[in-house]
């Protein structure tokens, strides 16, 4: 997963930019289908990227697992 800076939801769902989440493939139905409501076209991958040694970084109560953290500085 790459992350590069958060956006609203709305923005990222206006353009491709990639991989929205990674989830049970039940919940990711659920997804699709509200989604579908709404007139946007998500699309399920059966893909699965077996990691070695994922990495957490916690923001308070939240946190993100991903394979790699890349930081921009943005001024």
């Amino acid at each position: 997963m790459k992350i590069t800076y958060n956006m609203p939801l709305d923005k990222f769902l206006e353009k491709n930019y990639g991989i929205l989440m990674a989830a049970p493939k039940t919940f990711a139905e659920s997804v699709v289908q509200m989604a579908e409501r709404d007139n946007i076209k998500l699309i399920i991958h059966d893909y699965h990227k077996k990691t070695a040694k994922p990495f957490v970084i916690c923001f308070d109560e939240n946190y993100v697992i991903a394979d790699d953290f890349r930081v921009e500085i943005l001024n």
